[in-house]
């Protein structure tokens, strides 16, 4: 998934993700490759894979749009939460 403004996580994900803000929400597990410009992510969520964060360019303002797309998925997975304790640091 690429080419989108923002992307809100839920539930569990595989793939591609190439967004300027990425929201991962606490219940989401995210599998695959990751680029934005901004990231946040919950205590709780899983994420196993490659993240790319981009800065955004101090020159020009901030752009402001209402795009989103929200991904949910409800598939159970065998090897959950240990690199988002480690990243976390809980």
């Amino acid at each position: 998934m690429s080419g989108h403004t923002k992307v809100v996580m839920q539930g569990r994900v595989e793939g591609k993700i190439q967004a300027e803000t990425v929201y991962i929400g606490k219940q989401a597990e995210f599998i695959g490759d990751l680029h934005a410009s901004s990231l946040v992510i919950e205590a709780g969520a899983y994420i196993k894979g490659n993240i790319d964060v981009t800065r955004q360019s101090t020159d020009a303002p901030p752009q402001r749009s209402s795009s989103s797309t929200v991904l949910s998925g409800d598939s159970e997975s065998r090897d959950i939460r240990e690199l988002s304790h480690a990243v976390l640091g809980s």
